[in-house]
């Protein structure tokens, strides 16, 4: 199997992700970084803290009665971008 690439995106405010990376540049392969943070999601199931945090806010959602009846739940997580999920970020 060839070696197959793919492309990450950084949003402008990821200022400190940014300067984190390259440092770590420095001393590491990144993909062998990026490798090693996948198999990590592997071995944990894949469930972040900010996993954990965006199920909790889906579900107050739901409880305090803001999603629409008859809207299906799962779609509620479609309709959330990432500017969405990074005010969610700061609040936790």
């Amino acid at each position: 199997m060839p070696n197959l690439k793919y492309t990450i995106s950084f949003l402008p405010n990821d200022k400190e992700l940014l300067q984190f990376v390259e440092k770590k540049r420095e001393h590491q392969n990144f993909s062998a970084y990026v490798r090693e943070l996948i198999r990590s999601d592997m071995k944990t199931g894949g469930n972040s803290e900010f996993d954990r945090m965006f199920e909790y806010v889906i579900k107050r959602i739901k409880e305090d009665g803001h999603i629409m009846k008859g809207m299906d739940p799962k779609k509620v997580t479609e309709i959330v971008d990432e500017a969405d999920k990074e005010v969610i970020m700061d609040l936790f």
